[in-house]
């Protein structure tokens, strides 16, 4: 999480970050073989390393036309959303970002700050649950046209 967040605010190069990868411990280089320099905060860090630890296809910062960026795009059609109050202060374009996504078939879930770091294994559970439904793995069905 601290690699990723040094690259996403510029503290560190790309560059800079997978030499220190390189020249890592053998036991640290387990974990930072999942670095990715994309993400947009340790939240989202934290919930990629889970998913991808769990062996779920997990894509960061993944644009959708007539969404924008999502922070992570589960199997095809799952997007989840990491929240906190201090990036995410216009809940009306969530909102409308969230009903475009629906509008084409990709569900959301939004986690806050306080479910990936305050009852983080709650969470874990709940979103398990979720992906051991398979629905994440179908293509995205967008709603018929009226």
């Amino acid at each position: 999480m601290v690699l990723e967040s040094a690259v996403q605010k510029a503290l560190l190069s790309d560059d800079d970050a997978h030499a220190l990868i390189r020249e890592a411990s053998v036991h640290k280089r387990r974990t930072l073989q999942f670095f990715d320099g994309r993400a947009g905060s340790g939240s989202e860090t934290r919930v990629r390393l889970f998913l991808q630890q769990h062996r779920f296809n997990v894509r960061p910062q993944q644009k959708i036309a007539g969404v924008g960026a999502v922070d992570l795009l589960v199997g095809k059609s799952l997007i989840i959303e990491c929240d906190s109050a201090a990036h995410h202060t216009d809940h009306r374009e969530d909102r409308r970002r969230d009903l475009a996504a629906r509008e084409l078939g990709y569900s959301t879930v939004r986690l806050s700050y306080s479910q990936i770091h305050r009852t983080w294994s709650k969470t874990q559970a709940k979103v398990l649950r979720i992906l051991r439904t398979g629905k994440h793995l179908a293509p995205p069905s967008p709603l018929p046209e009226q």
